[in-house]
């Protein structure tokens, strides 16, 4: 797909590289020349995940109701759950909230939009 059509917008061109890219193209340099490094980036864990939450995230997988994506507007549980914090917070109704499903949609339109 061609998509010279699109231009980022001015401030997203201004915006700085992403400083864990960054840090990872120093720490593999550095490792090329045989520097041993203590990796303090992004934090990676550096042990396995405990088998209980290994466990219950089979489980929920393996559940064909978590299969697919939510409905558009989000569940009654979610809008729930977020009216309730919002409520918690003293939300303010000149901000506004929009559930979207996926990624792809909503970075699309910040990068075309902002």
């Amino acid at each position: 797909m061609n998509l010279d059509w699109i231009s980022p917008a001015e401030r997203l061109k201004t915006l700085p590289p992403y400083v864990f890219a960054r840090l990872d193209d120093l720490k593999a340099r550095a490792r090329e020349q045989g520097l041993d490094l203590i990796d303090l980036g992004m934090g990676n864990p550096d042990w396995a995940t405990p088998q209980p939450v290994v466990e219950a995230a089979i489980g929920a997988l393996q559940n064909p109701a978590h299969h697919g994506y939510p409905p558009f507007e989000g569940t009654a549980s979610f809008r729930s759950a977020i009216t309730k914090y919002m409520d918690k917070i003293n939300f303010t109704h000149s901000l506004a909230l929009v559930s979207i499903s996926g990624a792809c949609r909503p970075w699309l339109c910040a990068i075309i939009f902002v």
